[in-house]
């Protein structure tokens, strides 16, 4: 038998509800690709993530997957700047949504 901590198993549960309610809504999403800059963040804080690191990543990831992180930084970035109380628009938060990765995005 093998033993998992509780911790994994509700990321694991959140995971598979928001991959079922993605197909639902025909909107598929990867959970790992939207937490990854949220992971990468702590890794970093805690001295765990290098240059390296990021290189296998980028390889694991290939082209279409780290187009999304891209996206999916991007928007934290947003939501980064709504919690620090600066203004976003609405065109910045649409083009966030709808821009391809490296054509046109605020950098940080």
């Amino acid at each position: 038998m093998v033993a998992i901590a509780e911790e994994f198993v509700l990321v694991g549960r959140v995971c598979v509800m928001l991959r079922g309610l993605g197909f639902v809504l025909q909107q598929p999403r990867s959970t790992a690709v939207a937490w990854l800059p949220i992971a990468k963040q702590c890794l970093c804080a805690a001295g765990q993530w290098d240059a390296a690191d990021e290189v296998k990543l980028t390889a694991a990831l290939g082209r279409r997957a780290a187009a999304e992180v891209e996206r999916a930084q991007y928007l934290q970035r947003i939501l980064d700047g709504l919690r620090d109380g600066a203004a976003v628009t609405e065109a910045a938060v649409t083009a966030a949504a709808t821009d391809t990765p490296g054509q046109g995005q605020a950098k940080k």
